[in-house]
């Protein structure tokens, strides 16, 4: 079930942890309308864009779906973009945290850990489909050199030189990847742009 219906993994599923809650900080993720959204939209758009803001757990919902394309998708190559290394790792970690948490029921793939090391990227890999889940930074040229199945991009509001960094994204999305963008809302940014020229109405084929 879990396999084909995202939205049910994610909140049957998927464990968080929330450091304001001393008492109990590890939790599922929410059945709110905004989860499910994302959820049905990340399986029909070639780009989606998630504006966020504190508390709306879009980050954790997007590392759901980080670990639902490697674990259920045969060779996908998953990426983790933030602004630097140590960033991308963190959030490598969460999907680390969401796999070791997964239910008992859920199935699920052997899954080999690699830590960054001297800047090398944090890997998580599933030997059994062939996929890994990789953080790097938003440097161009490492992007560019990479071929995804799916760009996990994270707070590209706040990056210096976004422009370059988006421009060498697009081969994946012209080679028939996908791009889920997470950010803050910031005026006068590109995130901005890319949200007012509704990119994400570009079906995934």
């Amino acid at each position: 079930m879990w396999m084909q219906n995202r939205f049910e993994f994610l909140i049957q599923c998927v464990y968080t942890y929330d450091e304001t809650d001393k008492e109990h900080p590890v939790k599922l993720l929410p059945n709110l309308p905004h989860i499910k959204q994302i959820a049905i939209d990340s399986t029909k758009y070639k780009v989606l864009l998630v504006p966020k803001s504190r508390r709306m757990q879009a980050t954790w919902t997007t590392s759901g779906i980080d670990l639902h394309v490697a674990m259920y998708s045969k060779f996908a190559r998953v990426f983790i973009v933030s602004s630097d290394q140590t960033k991308s790792d963190k959030l490598v970690s969460r999907v680390r945290f969401i796999y070791d948490h997964l239910p008992e029921h859920c199935p699920k793939p052997e899954m080999a850990v690699r830590l960054g090391k001297s800047g090398d990227p944090t890997k998580l890999i599933f030997k059994e489909t062939g996929s890994v889940i990789e953080g790097l930074s938003k440097e161009p040229d490492k992007i560019r050199q990479e071929g995804a199945s799916l760009l996990h991009v994270e707070e590209i509001a706040f990056w210096d030189r976004p422009d370059d960094a988006y421009k060498a994204m697009l081969p994946t999305i012209q080679g028939g990847g996908q791009m889920i963008m997470v950010s803050s809302a910031r005026d006068g940014t590109l995130f901005e742009q890319l949200v007012r020229d509704q990119i994400g109405k570009e079906k995934v084929s």
